[in-house]
């Protein structure tokens, strides 16, 4: 019985680190969508890909200058206008995440500055004065669950993002199965314990 016993732990153990993990990451490369598609169109195909309801509010599709296959999303150039976007997962929050910034041309002040949301409380941002140009901002990962991320310029020119990548929550089924697995070893446990009585 002390083998049934190992393998319950270590398929316990192993449930418990996939809910840790979380669910899987979502990349959102923007190359499905149509140069100038608008916040419609981008919506319609992050909630697809997302598998949920996504939010792209202000961003405008865009090729890349030197390929028109890859797509980026902006900010809606308005020269001298502060611009932005914002994304948000009306359904299932985000735990993390990263992505390829840009500017498009140099500003005055924080060429891009970015946000993350829960709710209407800040849980992180950052900003770069870099000037023009591409730059990958790493992993960023979240204490709380974020539902809104917010991309700006400083008003002067404008900024983009590609490769967007973020870890959504993991999904209550997840926790049922390590709950179901918690049972099990218990119930293995209980049963051993009867015999060897």
């Amino acid at each position: 019985m002390g083998k049934v016993f190992s393998r319950a732990i270590v398929l316990v153990l192993a449930l418990a680190a996939a809910v840790q993990a979380g669910a899987t990451p979502v990349v959102f490369d923007f190359n499905a969508l149509e140069h100038r598609d608008r916040s419609g169109p981008i919506s319609d195909y992050m909630s697809a890909v997302y598998g949920s309801t996504v939010d792209a509010d202000g961003a405008v599709a865009f090729e890349e200058a030197d390929d028109a296959s890859d797509l980026f999303i902006a900010t809606s150039f308005q020269l001298l206008n502060r611009g932005d976007f914002i994304i948000t997962f009306a359904e299932v929050p985000i735990l993390g995440v990263q992505f390829e910034g840009r500017v498009i041309d140099g500003t005055i002040g924080d060429d891009f500055a970015f946000h993350a949301f829960a709710g209407d409380v800040e849980v992180a941002s950052f900003s770069t004065d870099q000037g023009e140009g591409v730059f990958d901002s790493g992993w960023i990962p979240f204490d709380t669950p974020v539902d809104r991320l917010q991309f700006t310029d400083s008003g002067r020119k404008d900024i983009g993002v590609d490769d967007l990548i973020v870890q959504p929550v993991p999904e209550p089924a997840t926790g049922l199965l390590m709950l179901a697995g918690f049972a099990a070893l218990g119930g293995v446990r209980r049963r051993s314990l009867r015999r060897g009585a």
